[in-house]
């Protein structure tokens, strides 16, 4: 069998075996909840007239979909909202959540005329459950937005949408510091201003200020990812770079006044991702390590998808083929029924997963009854549709 996860060597910490293979995909989303990675949607030339995701499994989107902006929200913080994006059909409801608990669907409508519909904007939430959503593009009126969004998601049965306007961008990041400014990078913006010009967005004073990053010189890009570390450490990999000779991972630290960026070395040993960048992609940071996703890259004029995930060790910079999370693991077996609001159509789903324990290994076989899109990634180094890993910290 294929292992979507690239580099393992004979001995690795966690393993997991499952019956299911992800579908290459791009331009996805993904959500951090509870120590589980939820992926959203996605883009695959090779679905463009049946994608993969019309295929019924118990978190079917009610939709295909692209481009969109995703976070976290609700009252206990286990609420996915996805928002806009391209979708390949039902775009009457802007606003779709997803109960990580329930596995229920529910569309929110919202009043035509307080919004424009999106794609290619970022989200990021606080510890209020604000979620705000910056810039993006318009198909209808094929110009970039200047609105940040700000969406109350605590709100479920009678969502808003309020803005405040800065300057326009699209295949940018957002990154939530602790002190509650959200700092806005790259993306394609009209003065077409590279990695040292960056924007700041204070959500305690409701205010933008441009900031200005020198030490290295960087061009801009777009469709990169940027994580912050637990150190406040902004790292920022891949992307489409207007200058190619820019290094795939830069750093920006946060803890200077003003930022400084650099261009750490970067271990090449353990199957580091493709050398010719990767775009499109998913980052997301659990504890020490940044897990990288999908996406594609090119190759002269050939557009390849990646079907890997990659891990770098942010300590020190080093792509890894395996790690230990120290957690011990949890695995039971679900029937789950959910529903998609609004409609009748309801799945029940079987999961049936067992666990041997082997000193620090955990060998996982699994057997699933569907395997089919929106993909959950568990956080202990495993990809699979349907099983749940909770972790208890050790």
């Amino acid at each position: 069998m294929n292992d979507p996860i690239k580099g393992f060597d004979s001995n690795p910490i966690m393993e997991i075996f499952a019956s299911f293979n992800p579908e290459v995909r791009c331009f996805h989303e993904t959500v951090n909840i509870e120590d589980k990675l939820f992926f959203l949607g996605g883009y695959n030339n090779d679905h463009l007239n049946h994608p993969p995701w019309y295929n019924l499994d118990f978190r079917e989107i009610p939709f295909g979909v692209s481009k969109a902006a995703a976070s976290f929200g609700g009252y206990d913080n286990a609420t996915i909202f996805l928002i806009g994006g391209e979708r390949s059909y039902s775009r009457s409801d802007y606003i779709y959540s997803f109960n990580t608990k329930s596995f229920i669907w529910r569309s929110h409508p919202l009043d035509e005329s307080t919004f424009e519909w999106l794609c290619d904007m970022k989200g990021v939430t606080n510890d209020k459950g604000r979620i705000y959503f910056y810039g993006g593009w318009s198909s209808n009126s094929r110009t970039s937005s200047n609105k940040l969004q700000i969406l109350e998601s605590k709100v479920l049965d009678s969502l808003r949408i309020a803005w405040f306007e800065g300057p326009s961008r699209y295949g940018h990041t957002v990154t939530l510091l602790s002190n509650g400014i959200i700092v806005i990078i790259g993306g394609y913006v009209k003065d077409k201003s590279g990695l040292d010009r960056i924007l700041f967005y204070d959500t305690n004073e409701n205010s933008m200020r441009f900031t200005v990053v020198y030490v290295i010189s960087l061009s801009a890009r777009a469709y990169h990812t940027a994580v912050l570390t637990n150190d406040g450490r902004i790292i920022v990999y891949g992307g489409i770079k207007k200058d190619s000779f820019d290094p795939d991972l830069v750093v920006l630290d946060t803890n200077f006044q003003p930022f400084k960026w650099s261009a750490p070395e970067v271990s090449a040993i353990d199957n580091p991702p493709p050398l010719y960048g990767l775009y499109g992609h998913s980052a997301n940071i659990v504890g020490d390590y940044m897990i990288l996703a999908f996406g594609k890259f090119k190759i002269f004029d050939e557009e390849i998808y990646s079907r890997y995930t990659y891990i770098m060790d942010v300590r020190n910079y080093t792509w890894v083929s395996y790690f230990h999370p120290k957690r011990n693991v949890d695995m039971t077996t679900h029937v789950i029924t959910t529903q998609v609001v609004s409609t009748t159509h309801v799945i029940t789903t079987q999961v049936v997963t067992t666990t041997q324990a082997i000193e620090t290994q955990v060998i996982t076989t699994t057997q699933v009854v569907t395997t089919k899109v929106p993909v959950l990634l568990e956080l202990l180094v495993g990809v699979s549709l349907v099983i749940f890993l909770k972790f208890l910290w050790m």
